[in-house]
């Protein structure tokens, strides 16, 4: 198997419709910041193949539906050094050509979705009314949020 390393990328910033993908097996090191703006965008998002490892510098988002991390297939290790902020609230999203109204949350683990290890330094914070930091319904074998679960836009309280 053959891998790539970025380093030395500016912030990446991806357009509405813009996604990130790569072979079947990914191990992924991206030694900058994510950054997505637009109605649903997503910062990383695994739908399919299978995700070894992702590294992280920062993931932002900004808009509503915005995710931070969606899981939907199993992975192994996530790490992000500088944590997880979205700013967004709810607002409709293009799912497989359905368009559903969806919340903006950091991070995302969706039915059938695990991972292995994951580990955010910095905390994840959403910036939207009533947004939540975390959504899990997968699993997670082991988790780590230095920096805490902050959901700064109101309708909940600090984790």
């Amino acid at each position: 198997m053959t891998h790539a390393l970025l380093t030395g990328a500016p912030t990446l910033r991806l357009s509405p419709g813009q996604t990130l993908n790569g072979p079947a097996a990914i191990r992924l090191r991206v030694n900058a910041a994510i950054e997505t703006f637009g109605q649903g965008a997503r910062g990383f998002n695994v739908y399919t193949s299978t995700v070894q490892s992702a590294e992280f510098e920062r993931v932002v988002t900004h808009a509503d539906g915005a995710v931070g991390i969606q899981i939907s297939q199993p992975v192994g290790r996530i790490a992000v050094r500088r944590g997880i902020e979205t700013h967004g609230g709810t607002g409709d999203s293009l799912v497989k050509g359905v368009v559903v109204t969806l919340s903006a949350i950091g991070l995302s683990v969706k039915p059938g979705g695990s991972a292995r290890e994951i580990d955010i330094a910095g905390g994840i914070v959403t910036h939207g009314e009533g947004v939540n930091a975390l959504e899990l319904h997968g699993s997670i074998d082991t988790f780590r949020v230095g920096g805490g679960l902050v959901t700064a836009g109101g309708g909940f309280d600090k984790i």
